[in-house]
């Protein structure tokens, strides 16, 4: 009998344990499906059912959703559970979606500049027109316009050499002026925003994180550099296809700072490389710590780098608090993607201006220690040949379901995917034939 009992309550606490984990994470999904058609209907104006190509994997497909003009939101459940609402919000120029709360309190940042229509590429949108002789341009057009048309996941390519030659190809209802999301290339923005802070004599690359909470353990020890490079040491788990830390992160939380510097230590600040999407928000974080207000720190992104770079579609969501969420909500047009690579292609300038030194630019590529020579500082890294027929030189800004700025140096070009949904996220036939054009 004290057996059967004992059966029971283990019985119990199983049961409990798996409804209660089985209902967090449809909560993922149902909080997944709500931030993603916010975003992508009632903040960037995309037509519903294109928005949903991005939604057609398991177990997306399974989420019920309704969006709501009037209220601006978006409710998600499964079968009539999980509930998830995202909830649109405006402030000027800040905009976005969140899930569990509408931002309260978010600086009203002033619209992007509308010269852009007359000025020359790249700090504008008078785009050159190709020679008729340049034979490398006409076929490097060709290319991009099949695969655009035989690949449906592919909602914009780009093209850019140097800044003299601009092409462009768009999937349909796609257009130039549509922002698209670049997942975690968001994240290689955020070394350009510490290149500037590290320009302004506000922060250095080796200078420890002066985070309170960190100050009594080990953790005290993370400096910038060791976050830039995604070895901080710090416990995370990176899957998107189930309940994990950026999950919960994205879906489930509503004060993502707070959660992400409660991390204990996995390893020593500085010895271990581990991808984490929560390091890049610390990063985040710690910019808003050290602009002091968040007026500066709602400005600074738009005022010190995306309009001095002509990025003026660029737009950084929150989270409730009013953290910009660098580690994967930023979304802009695929040519202001094409001018960012640019910036890195360029050594930091654009245009006439310095953005970030040339020492600051280097750090980008510079491989990571213990990351295989796969990841620099925010870039992933092209030196082992983990991209084939791709320069070895190569460094990329990457993003969830295939988006990537490419930049080749020795090719003096860049390339830009942006997609719905790419699983396998492999682009090898497109860049071994516009390679093989350039060589």
């Amino acid at each position: 009998m004290r057996r059967r009992r004992l059966w029971g309550i283990v019985i119990l606490i199983i049961s409990v344990f798996l409804a209660w984990y089985i209902h967090t994470s449809l909560k993922v999904a149902t909080g997944y499906a709500a931030k993603y058609l916010c975003s992508h209907v009632l903040m960037a104006g995309l037509d519903e059912a294109v928005a949903k190509e991005g939604l057609s994997f398991f177990p997306m497909s399974y989420v019920s959703t309704r969006i709501d003009t009037v209220n601006r939101q978006v409710n998600a459940s499964i079968v009539g559970v999980a509930r998830q609402v995202a909830y649109n919000y405006k402030s000027g120029r800040l905009c976005g979606c969140t899930t569990g709360a509408r931002p309260q309190g978010l600086t009203e940042v002033e619209p992007a500049p509308t010269l852009k229509d007359t000025l020359r590429w790249p700090l504008g949108d008078l785009i050159p027109d190709n020679a008729p002789g340049d034979s490398i341009a006409i076929k490097l057009q060709q290319i991009i316009d099949r695969h655009i048309t035989e690949n449906s996941a592919f909602r914009a390519i780009t093209v850019a050499r140097d800044t003299h030659t601009f092409l462009e190809a768009y999937g349909e209802n796609i257009t130039a002026e549509t922002r698209l999301l670049g997942w975690s290339m968001s994240k290689s923005v955020v070394h350009a925003l510490y290149g500037i802070m590290e320009g302004q004599d506000r922060i250095h690359i080796e200078d420890k994180v002066p985070m309170k909470m960190w100050q009594n353990d080990e953790r005290k020890n993370i400096t910038y550099g060791d976050l830039l490079h995604m070895s901080s040491g710090l416990k995370w788990s990176e899957n998107y296809f189930m309940w994990s830390d950026v999950t919960d992160m994205l879906y489930l939380s509503e004060d993502i700072y707070r959660d992400v510097t409660d991390q204990s230590l996995s390893n020593p600040p500085g010895t271990h490389w581990k991808y984490s999407s929560g390091t890049t928000n610390i990063l985040s974080g710690s910019l808003r710590s050290q602009l002091g207000a968040d007026r500066s720190y709602h400005t600074f992104p738009y005022e010190a780098l995306f309009d001095r770079i002509g990025m003026h579609s660029a737009i950084i969501e929150t989270d409730p608090t009013g953290l910009y969420i660098m580690s994967s909500y930023i979304w802009a047009t695929a040519r202001d993607w094409t001018r960012f690579g640019l910036l890195y292609l360029n050594k930091g300038s654009l245009g006439v201006e310095q953005i970030f030194s040339e020492e600051w630019w280097l750090t980008a590529f510079t491989p990571t220690p213990n990351s295989d020579g796969l990841y620099g500082s925010h870039f992933w890294l092209n030196q082992i040949g983990m991209l084939e027929n791709v320069p070895r030189d190569a460094f990329f800004a990457n993003g969830f379901g295939g988006q990537r700025v490419l930049i080749s140096p020795s090719a003096n070009v860049v390339i830009t995917v942006l997609s719905s949904f790419q699983a396998d996220s492999g682009f090898e036939e497109l860049y071994g034939e516009i390679f093989e054009v350039l060589e």
